[in-house]
């Protein structure tokens, strides 16, 4: 949890993300080879996880998570090259419900060196702050404040189970598991 406070410091990795007319990225797979080896690359550059691009140069997607860059209040995230995940979308739909202005388009690499935040989505980890890039720091270097409006939102909204289906495991079906 850590992270959650000081944010993350990603590496942009030279290893392509695997092209969509190659692998769907819409398609949940086990093929993870360029995910995984940029996630090494990451590492060797004591950075705590690794973004992708495609072979233009533009943002696609981390090993388990989106990316999302913040400049002046505006919200961009790649289009192409990415899962669409469920946290991912639950962002949109938060942005949407605070009148956040958002779009889906290319990202070239260059804008994350003139962001003012950058924020990952993670299905278990919700909304991460970013606020280092190989080292250099992203805007003042701490969590920026649409991050932390969407962050807080995100748990505030799961705290009171929203998007959520109650278990019962006291139910008598499933008393003979």
């Amino acid at each position: 949890m850590e992270k959650q406070k000081v944010g993350a410091n990603i590496h942009i990795s030279a290893i392509e993300r695997i092209p969509p007319t190659s692998v769907n990225p819409l398609t949940k797979n086990f093929h993870w080879l360029d995910l995984t080896m940029a996630q090494l690359d990451a590492y060797d550059c004591d950075a705590d996880t690794v973004v992708l691009t495609d072979r233009d140069g533009n943002l696609t997607e981390g090993p388990g998570f989106n990316v999302f860059v913040v400049q002046g209040g505006r919200v961009v995230m790649p289009r192409d090259g990415v899962f669409d995940g469920m946290t991912r979308r639950t962002v949109l739909e938060l942005a949407r419900e605070t009148n956040l202005q958002m779009a889906e388009t290319l990202v070239p690499r260059q804008l994350l060196e003139t962001a003012d935040e950058i924020f990952l989505t993670l299905n278990a980890g919700g909304i991460m702050p970013v606020t280092r890039i190989d080292g250099a720091p992203v805007g003042n270097s701490l969590p920026g404040p649409v991050t932390e409006r969407l962050k807080q939102l995100f748990w505030d909204r799961k705290a009171s189970g929203w998007l959520g289906t109650p278990v019962d495991y006291g139910s008598p079906a499933r008393e003979g598991l």
